[in-house]
């Protein structure tokens, strides 16, 4: 049994997270949280150099409602865990939810692929010099191919299309996120055709017409 323990929020540091906070689900988590409490532990590692601080792995929307409602603690577990070992905890918790938008899954299984080729180096095909594509969606280690295919229900081809998408620039993912689009790999796959510089202009575009129209599309 895990050892749960209370923590102040002050001292739990929220930082780089892949998953943006969704602001009506922390209020409506919070709702559920005011009625009956916090049902499942956060998830804390201590922070480096810090004595006395946490960094928080899992339970973003948990922190985010516990914020919402003025607590000043919340009940923790606290893992011995190193960065990348952290980071894939959070992805494990959020990568198969029903409610992940296809941008998030992408940007999710892109950094699941490198934290476990960077853990299990003798799985990684090609050697180093391999291009940025190859570094996204090329030579996908098999028992990571597997498992994520298996459990996401889909084939080698579209695990594959999905993980290309996790190329698109920050700004341009922050941009999307939240949106119809980020949610529509069609729009998600017509964005990655055009060059870098042509994206945010585009979507400034789409955007002026209808958060919900197709890329390319005008109403």
């Amino acid at each position: 049994m895990r050892d749960v323990q209370s923590i102040k929020l002050a001292d739990i540091i929220v930082t780089d997270r892949l998953r943006a906070i969704d602001e009506d689900r922390a209020l409506l988590l919070a709702a559920n949280m005011k009625e009956e409490g916090l049902n499942v532990p956060i998830e804390v590692r201590p922070a480096p150099k810090k004595p006395g601080k946490f960094v928080l792995v899992t339970g973003g929307h948990r922190h985010a409602g516990a914020t919402v409602l003025g607590w000043t603690e919340i009940d923790a577990v606290v893992l011995d865990l190193n960065p990348d070992r952290a980071r894939l905890r959070e992805i494990d918790e959020n990568l198969y939810r029903a409610d992940l938008s296809e941008l998030d899954r992408a940007v999710f299984l892109a950094e699941k692929k490198r934290l476990y080729e960077k853990l299990n180096p003798q799985t990684k095909h090609g050697g180093d010099r391999r291009s940025d594509q190859a570094a996204i969606f090329g030579d996908l280690v098999p028992r990571f191919s597997e498992e994520a295919c298996e459990r996401l229900g889909m084939s080698e081809r579209s695990l594959q299309r999905t993980l290309a998408r996790a190329a698109l620039e920050p700004e341009v993912r922050a941009r999307i996120a939240g949106t119809p689009m980020a949610n529509k790999g069609s729009d998600l796959d017509a964005l990655l055709k055009l060059a870098p510089e042509q994206r945010m202009p585009a979507l400034d575009l789409l955007f002026g017409q209808a958060d919900d129209a197709p890329l390319g599309r005008s109403r």
